[in-house]
């Protein structure tokens, strides 16, 4: 890294690129930008106006949702969804969804669905900040272009249809339980101590206003812990992945997180509105 403040001279000589400062110097070597790839002119299926901090909300929601090279290639990817003057970005690795939607500022009724790679989602989410300033998604059949007063973002989408993942959502959960975030973010984060890193699980165990948090590795050492929550239906055991809980407990700023439950074998919703509408899904490990 330069020194802040410092002078930096940038020249080109024989295919060498030279980058100086009063006290140092960089000899890169440089190849040919004639063979750089460009992108095809397309034509544009649709345009939308949103504000930046409004954008990487949206990813910062559901990201840690996306699978890694997963054979499915339409899981390695986000997918964004205009529908109903709504704006949704979804996730998922099959094992849990994220879901997140927020009001588009102009009123059509303007509907698209695309799925941007992961490489592209993670870059795009570090060039954008949480300012207040108006870009513009342009969207093709094979491109999004990503217009801000900095920069202009181009990629590729993955032509492939994404799972549908409504079905998941419409899932009837008939109990809830409220429970501090820092107290079972913390006793999750505990709990993973002595797990193991091929099999991570941890039992939730719900009884009337408690919360019993379990793990056990193959040394037979153990944790347990118990939180005093808000629930007052009857007792469920549920096995899940502690790192998904974390990574929606890291993302939600909130006090109280509300899960939704029915039974071992089903899912857990958690649910949240502020100005943006919330939903992931988790789903149980069946031992």
């Amino acid at each position: 890294m330069l020194p802040e403040d410092s002078e930096i001279e940038i020249a080109i000589k024989n295919e060498q690129m030279f980058i100086r400062t009063p006290n140092i110097c960089f000899t890169l070597s440089t190849i040919s930008s004639i063979n750089f790839p460009c992108f095809e002119k397309q034509e544009i299926q649709l345009e939308i106006e949103i504000y930046q901090k409004t954008l990487k909300k949206l990813i910062e929601y559901t990201y840690f949702s996306m699978a890694s090279q997963d054979i499915r290639h339409y899981l390695n990817g986000m997918l964004f969804v205009v529908e109903s003057k709504k704006i949704y970005t979804v996730a998922t690795d099959g094992h849990r969804l994220a879901v997140c939607s927020f009001p588009l500022l102009n009123e059509k009724n303007s509907k698209c669905t695309i799925i941007i790679p992961r490489k592209s989602v993670i870059e795009l989410m570090k060039l954008i900040n949480e300012n207040k300033e108006l870009i513009k998604l342009k969207i093709s059949n094979q491109y999004i272009c990503i217009h801000t007063n900095d920069f202009i973002f181009t990629s590729k989408l993955i032509d492939v249809s994404f799972p549908n993942y409504k079905n998941v959502l419409l899932t009837k959960l008939d109990k809830e339980a409220i429970i501090d975030l820092n107290k079972i973010k913390n006793s999750c984060l505990r709990s993973s101590i002595l797990l193991d890193t091929k099999f991570k699980c941890v039992s939730l165990e719900f009884y009337k206003n408690t919360l019993e948090i379990r793990t056990k590795n193959f040394k037979n050492e153990q944790y347990i812990e118990k939180i005093i929550i808000l629930y007052k239906q009857e007792n469920i055991t549920i096995n899940v992945n502690p790192d998904y809980i974390l990574d929606i407990l890291n993302a939600l700023k909130i006090n109280q997180v509300h899960l939704f439950l029915k039974d071992s074998n089903s899912c857990i919703k958690i649910k949240h509105k502020n100005e943006y509408q919330i939903t992931y899904v988790i789903m149980p490990m069946i031992l």
